[in-house]
């Protein structure tokens, strides 16, 4: 799928949404990974090199763990349609 954007954030309203211990989770984020690109979800948080291509959807609860709650879809994942009946 062409996206607009690489990446995004989606700002969420306070009290909104919360973690399991109770953090609000402050924003929803995507990005597409390039297969040998390091990102960050934070400023805090450790820069991860991706080994394949990916789509993932994360989101940051305010919480002092620095949780990182993610879901990633990779290339050897991804659904295709098969008109073979």
């Amino acid at each position: 799928m062409k996206l607009p954007f690489e990446s995004g954030v989606f700002v969420l309203p306070r009290g909104s949404l919360r973690y399991i211990d109770g953090s609000e989770v402050n924003h929803l984020g995507w990005l597409r990974a390039r297969e040998g690109d390091g990102f960050c979800f934070s400023a805090g948080a450790p820069i991860v090199n991706v080994p394949y291509e990916a789509f993932t959807i994360y989101a940051l609860p305010l919480n002092e763990d620095g949780t990182i709650l993610y879901s990633t879809l990779d290339a050897k994942q991804r659904p295709y349609i098969d008109d073979s009946w």
